[in-house]
């Protein structure tokens, strides 16, 4: 199929059932919907994830929530309102004091500070020691004695216990002692009344001194180098499909990175990590490239990591109109101190943030799919603040409204938690079972010509040279699989996607 046709090209499978579940490796079995994308254009496919589709390279599926036996939400992070968590700020601590020093001059900078505490601790008794000795040999000074004896510091009660006596207590002749905090919010005020400015009360003042939290953009080390750095962390994104020139040069030390992650961390074997497999997986993409006014490029994409000049991560990911979409991301496992997988999300919501800055719409990054029971998809949920796609009027729900009911039940229709009700339904969505005269307008790729369904029946019978109204198993099987697939992508997909007819 021609790149540039302007139309989403779609064959559709029926649904799917396979015994075995990589969530939670029961034999009960995962049941999904799918179909295969010649093309297809950046604002169909993000039509499709807002019903919770995905990709994987060119084949998108949808999971039969209410049968499967992991329902699996879509989630996005809300990028403009982005909280971020003490470990991601420790992990961007991390990644900082790394280039900033590297492993050997802070680890060896450890040494010397763990050293000089130990020297600290050390000589601390002896100081101890010297002070009291002076203190109690001490002379009286303005009649006040400087100590008191240990002879004389003890007393004995009646059941002949020595217990310590009161001290004398604080020195009434000396200025009592002010914070540091304190006298500085006093001498502020002074010089306020001398330049003729209203004192504020203490609120005000300490509220005002607040330091305002730092942005993402500040703090990712990548984004502001620090002078004298030991490393240099550099990113580039670069299109993956059709290849840019930047891709091709470096898609073998791509492909490596690839299998040495898939054998170190999901213990594939050598055999199981081809080339092909990683074209077919990461590389090949159904999306249809394309540039908007704002300059803004949507499609494929690689978000590759250097580190001098070596690639240490990569992550891949789809630019859609109002999101940045996250398919998969792999990393060079000797660098897993540095939290590779949080780091190039964080850095991936900031570049989604720099996307909202020249296009307001665009303010969502979607991380594929959550279960809240299962510890390897929860990790999606620590971006905050983060929204499930409800499964059955598919409005957007704030996560940390649904965790407790997730937890109880695998499946929920998740609307009802943010207010809504269960007589509400999407717009987008037909009435089911689907009506003949609704798939009227549902639009078919017959012959390499674009027509609607019902022109695309009556032009097959009569290839076919047979009676337009003939009703036979074959036509109702057809007619329920059309159904079924305008049920799945919305109206407004039905209507503007072609669904190929050999």
């Amino acid at each position: 199929m021609p790149r540039g046709f302007g139309r989403s090209i779609i064959d559709y499978y029926d649904a799917r059932f396979s015994p075995s579940c990589g969530y939670c490796k029961t034999r009960k079995g995962k049941h999904t919907h799918g179909m295969w994308a010649h093309l297809l254009t950046v604002q169909d496919y993000e039509s499709l994830i807002n019903r919770g589709w995905r990709r994987s390279g060119k084949y998108c599926y949808k999971p039969t929530m209410k049968k499967t036996c992991c329902p699996q939400y879509e989630i996005r992070c809300d990028v403009t309102q982005i909280k971020l968590s003490k470990s991601q700020k420790k992990v961007m601590r991390k990644m900082k004091k790394y280039l900033l020093h590297g492993d050997g001059e802070t680890a060896q900078k450890t040494v010397e500070g763990t050293q000089s505490n130990c020297d600290a601790v050390t000589s601390e008794p002896e100081k101890k020691e010297n002070s009291s000795q002076s203190s109690v040999s001490g002379m009286k000074k303005d009649g006040v004695p400087a100590a008191v004896s240990l002879e004389n510091s003890i007393d004995e009660d009646s059941s002949g216990r020595r217990t310590p006596s009161k001290g004398l207590g604080a020195d009434p002749n000396r200025p009592q002692c002010v914070k540091a905090k304190v006298r500085r919010s006093e001498k502020k005020k002074a010089k306020m009344a001398e330049n003729g400015a209203a004192a504020k009360t203490s609120n005000t003042s300490a509220s005002s001194n607040t330091p305002q939290p730092l942005t993402l953009e500040e703090v990712l080390p990548h984004l502001k180098p620090a002078e004298g750095a030991r490393h240099k962390l550099e990113v580039r994104l670069v299109q993956s499909n059709p290849m840019s020139i930047h891709f091709e040069e470096s898609q073998e030390e791509s492909y490596n990175l690839y299998k040495k992650y898939q054998m170190a961390v999901h213990n594939d074997s050598e055999d199981e990590c081809t080339r092909r497999q990683w074209k077919r997986f990461l590389v090949d993409s159904p999306l249809q490239a394309e540039i908007d006014g704002n300059g803004v490029s949507y499609g494929s994409f690689h978000n590759q990591y250097w580190l001098d000049g070596r690639l240490i991560a990569v992550g891949v990911v789809d630019i859609l109109p109002t999101c940045i979409s996250s398919v998969y991301v792999y990393y060079d496992t000797e660098f897993c101190s540095l939290s590779l997988g949080v780091y190039t999300a964080l850095s991936e919501i900031a570049l989604t943030r720099s996307y909202h800055a020249l296009k307001r719409e665009m303010s969502y990054y979607c991380l594929g799919y959550y279960i809240e029971t299962c510890s390897k998809m929860r990790y999606k949920g620590a971006y905050s603040p983060s929204f499930l796609l409800c499964p059955e009027t598919y409005h957007w729900v704030n996560l940390e409204k649904c965790r407790e009911t997730l937890q109880k039940v695998r499946y929920a229709r998740l609307n009802v938690l943010d207010g809504g009700s269960l007589e509400d339904r999407c717009e987008d969505s037909f009435t089911e079972p689907v009506q003949d005269i609704e798939l009227s307008r549902v639009l078919v790729l017959y012959k390499q010509r674009m027509c609607e369904y019902l022109t695309y029946r009556t032009q097959k019978a009569f290839d076919n040279d047979i009676a337009e109204a003939e009703d036979t198993p074959s036509t109702r099987d057809e007619l329920d699989e059309i159904r079924q697939y305008a049920a799945l992508v919305g109206r407004t997909c039905a209507h503007r996607m072609l669904l190929y007819r050999a």
